[in-house]
């Protein structure tokens, strides 16, 4: 693969912030490595000939990379069905391969605001890190009976078992609604 000089390309184009990521951790993407820019202040010309070369072009707003091993993760959704596939911690961002999925399910129990992504539970299932599956059939949407409250719901298990610890993992994403489950550390 051919270097790109992006200190050449920044001096040329100084409104285009070109970064370089040594690959890419985002289910759907080619793991290569990755040139990110504001890709309005560069011609089209310019954009063609960096990705004939091998890179892959994407847009500095929608994409950031993983604090420990550098490459690409997209942040902003690409599609209505789109669960980041990454973990945040505290001044850091973590792709799917660079997670402590037993920290990352630690850090989201009894949390009725979060929840652990698609992407996150099909890569490191919680049945594998200790969790039952209590229910998976809850929905919240814009129609009447689809209306599950992730509050009440911990409410309610929590008022049944005291002591245990909840999870809850998205189980599904549309454009309009969501699935959801419960899962209880064993």
């Amino acid at each position: 693969m051919k270097h790109v000089n992006l200190e050449k390309l920044d001096k040329i184009y100084p409104n285009a912030y070109f970064e370089f990521y040594a690959g890419c951790n985002e289910p759907g993407y080619d793991d290569k490595p990755m040139i990110i820019a504001d890709w309005n202040h560069v011609p089209n010309h310019v954009f063609d000939k960096i990705e004939s070369l091998g890179y892959a072009c994407e847009w500095s707003d929608e994409w950031t990379n993983c604090s420990e091993c550098g490459r690409g993760i997209r942040t902003i959704g690409d599609s209505y069905e789109w669960t980041p596939a990454y973990q945040l911690g505290d001044g850091e961002i973590l792709c799917l391969d660079c997670i402590d999925p037993s920290d990352c399910y630690e850090s989201l129990e009894n949390n009725p605001n979060r929840a652990v992504t698609t992407e996150i539970a099909h890569k490191y299932p919680p049945e594998d890190y200790g969790y039952t599956l209590v229910t998976d059939d809850y929905v919240n949407d814009f129609h009447p009976g689809q209306n599950d409250d992730p509050k009440t719901i911990l409410k309610l298990a929590r008022e049944k078992s005291p002591e245990d610890r909840f999870l809850f993992v998205i189980t599904f994403k549309a454009q309009f609604d969501m699935g959801f489950a419960l899962y209880r550390k064993n």
